[in-house]
């Protein structure tokens, strides 16, 4: 078995205690990964988050509605830009009672590479709020452009995201602690730069292409020589 992270590694012991596990770095696509832009911290009136997914019921939908009418309630200025199946996110609208477009929400749809790369570069913040997840690629390409990120400790995100140095972590299932690491992150331009700054040095040597090339040569060669 490839994988990434330890939750995954943790998985393949338990299911196939017997089995050989190899580590290997994410490819990441070169629109993302090649990109000559980078994040740069800009002060402006309205705060603007990015979360890009599918939108699918382990995203944390419910979170982001929830997390939405907590930051308008406090009279936080902000728009919360939200890629993904729109019909997916309009079921948790009906659970949570909480329309999108009361509490500032823009719900783009499914979105293409090029227009994944400038969502990040207008953002302020990247919040990526799963209920469950592993390595997610929005999750890399945010920190690949510098998007300051916020993500739940769920799942392998704990090895994607250094908490307070390549990112920010929080419990995935409270709404108000999100709120808070928001409104936090928003008042603290220097640590916006500093995360930005660690996660574009961190990211591009993870993701670096040639390296992850020898690596998956590596892997094929050890179990074909292990096969025999």
């Amino acid at each position: 078995f490839m994988g990434r992270t330890e939750w995954d590694k943790d998985i393949v012991r338990h299911l196939s205690p017997n089995s050989k596990y190899y580590y290997c770095p994410e490819a990441i696509r070169p629109t993302i990964y090649d990109a000559k832009e980078r994040w740069s911290y800009r002060d402006c009136d309205t705060l603007k988050i990015i979360t890009i997914a599918s939108a699918g019921n382990l995203k944390g939908n419910g979170i982001i509605l929830e997390t939405a009418k907590i930051l308008k309630g406090w009279g936080v200025k902000f728009e919360w830009r939200v890629s993904g199946d729109k019909k997916i996110f309009a079921s948790f609208e009906r659970t949570t009672g909480i329309r999108s477009s009361d509490v500032n929400i823009s719900l783009l749809g499914y979105i293409g590479a090029e227009q994944v790369k400038q969502e990040l570069l207008n953002a302020e913040i990247f919040v990526l709020p799963s209920i469950i997840d592993n390595s997610p690629n929005s999750l890399c390409e945010a920190q690949l452009i510098g998007t300051p990120v916020i993500a739940s400790y769920v799942g392998g995100i704990p090895q994607m995201v250094e908490n307070n140095q390549t990112g920010i972590l929080y419990p995935y299932n409270e709404p108000y602690s999100l709120a808070f690491k928001i409104l936090n992150l928003h008042n603290s331009p220097e640590l916006q730069k500093r995360l930005s700054n660690n996660e574009i040095e961190m990211a591009h040597r993870r993701h670096n292409p040639q390296q992850l090339s020898q690596r998956i040569k590596e892997i094929y060669m050890d179990v074909i020589t292990n096969s025999k």
